[in-house]
């Protein structure tokens, strides 16, 4: 499993690397009260043993990379389920996924950017493991799905208060929940704040304020589409949130190739930031050959829930394979 602050992953598979079952749910991650979870991760363990025609008493290891503080509620979510398993849960900052996979895939550093941002390396040739990242939002997730969402809604904050120039974010943010409703009394988002009148804007700003109560870490990060869409619109704005996001990622990146001492890593950028496509991976690349000029992005189809199932067969018993590997993928 690999469940963090958006969705939870959840396989399944044979010892020799056969995948039985793939199925997804909301995340996990921070959430300490131990129904809550046991309800959101019911249907998804149910479905894959389904897809699997498995019993649960079949599953004889369970590994799950959690992207959050609460790895006691969710150990014991799991093995309430689960009792004749192994159940092992892991801080996806620990790297344990990553270092089981790097080998395989042929990277140095996994930078992994969703809700929130960390990056974890090895360098074999001198033993060494690292992290850089992970502290959490409420101390430092830049770069992440959160931080953008809070950046787009920052910038219209300030785009209604200091009567800014026009962006298309807040047009956008008018079409999506839980911001549609309030907005829709709102008939003059399509002025630009600077030729709003001082009604107008205290009326707007009222009405998304009204939504703040509303507003947790995943409907923050959910956001974080929107920004790229306006981004592709060239949006002003929106490429700035982008590009502020893209440098962060870097900073990530090269502290954590220091610590390695890799002058050249091999980076594979995962997590739902980077599946946005160039309009987040151009500008991190760019940004990236200015520190790291030697260094190399490999695009692969690696992401921490192969780790996750790497980790499960080596809590099974089973020493990992090529030969594994290869019909994982391919399955």
């Amino acid at each position: 499993m690999d469940s963090g602050g958006s969705k939870t992953l959840c396989w399944i598979a044979a010892a020799d690397g056969t995948l039985l079952a793939q199925q997804a749910g909301i995340g996990t991650a921070n959430i300490h009260d131990e129904e809550i979870v046991r309800g959101i991760l019911k249907p998804i363990l149910q479905a894959a043993l389904d897809e699997a025609s498995l019993h649960s008493e079949q599953l004889c290891a369970v590994n799950a990379c959690l992207g959050g503080l609460n790895e006691s509620t969710l150990q014991k979510a799991l093995q309430s389920f689960l009792p004749a398993a192994r159940v092992q849960v892991i801080r996806e900052s620990s790297g344990e996924a990553i270092f089981a996979g790097a080998p395989f895939w042929g990277f140095d550093i996994a930078l992994m950017a969703g809700t929130g941002v960390v990056a974890v390396g090895i360098n074999l040739e001198k033993g060494l493991k690292r992290a850089c990242g992970g502290w959490g939002y409420l101390m430092h997730d830049l770069g992440g799905g959160f931080a953008i969402g809070q950046h787009a809604l920052q910038t219209i904050a300030e785009c209604i208060d200091f009567q800014q120039p026009a962006t298309s974010i807040l047009p956008a943010l008018a079409k999506i929940r839980p911001f549609e409703l309030p907005l829709k009394n709102c008939q003059f988002l399509d002025k630009a704040p600077s030729d709003m009148s001082y009604e107008e804007r205290f009326t707007l700003k009222n009405a998304i304020k009204s939504v703040i109560p509303q507003l947790d870490r995943r409907t923050i990060a959910s956001l974080f589409p929107m920004v790229c869409d306006c981004a592709r619109q060239k949006d002003a704005a929106s490429i700035k949130i982008l590009e502020h996001a893209a440098d962060i990622l870097v900073k990530v990146t090269n502290a954590l190739a220091s610590d390695l001492q890799l002058k050249a890593p091999k980076i594979t950028p995962i997590g739902g930031i980077f599946k946005a496509g160039e309009v987040v991976a151009l500008p991190y690349q760019m940004a990236l050959k200015k520190v790291l000029p030697d260094a190399e992005l490999v695009f692969n189809d690696f992401t921490q829930i192969y780790g996750s199932v790497l980790l499960a067969l080596q809590l099974a018993g089973l020493s990992l394979s090529a030969t594994q590997v290869a019909k994982l993928r391919r399955s």
